[in-house]
């Protein structure tokens, strides 16, 4: 479906008729897509908390999550390997809050990684809109003051 649409949209056609993915925000007449790892991420930690709460689930005050067991939540819940799957967590602005929390008093178990993003809470998906990957507002911060320079210019 999301081959379907890109494809779509790339020929100026109406697309509403097809069912959207999850992560598809609707505008007017068509679909835009939006970055898609945010959502896989909520709903994969959604998804353990209810199943697999050893394996992953979202911190009691659901402002973070916690990777609890790695081999498990890599061998049945990913579809990549850990690692990406980190590294995509960084590209996107998560944090590894684990050395703050120990700072605050808070007890972290071994193993156990926490991660954070201001827009990432449980029970608020529709927050995921807003993580990006931090490429891409580096190069929008970028472009701006780029226009800003060539405005003072002129």
């Amino acid at each position: 479906i999301v081959q379907e649409i890109k494809r779509r949209y790339k020929q100026g056609q109406r697309i509403e008729t097809l069912r959207p993915p999850s992560y598809a925000i609707h505008v007017g007449e068509t679909y835009i897509m939006t970055m898609a790892f945010p959502y896989e991420t909520y709903d994969l930690i959604n998804q353990c908390n209810e199943e697999a709460p050893l394996v992953a689930a979202w911190s009691g005050d659901g402002l973070h999550f916690i990777l609890k067991d790695k081999a498990v939540f890599e061998k049945d819940f990913l579809t990549t390997n850990y690692a990406s799957f980190i590294k995509r967590l960084n590209n996107y602005g998560f944090t590894k809050i684990n050395s703050k929390l120990e700072e605050l008093g808070q007890i972290v178990l071994r193993g156990e990684e926490h991660f954070k993003h201001i827009n990432f809470r449980r029970g608020q998906r529709d927050l995921c809109k807003d993580v990006k990957r931090a490429k891409i507002l580096l190069k929008k911060i970028a472009e701006e003051i780029y226009y800003r320079r060539e405005n003072k210019r002129l």
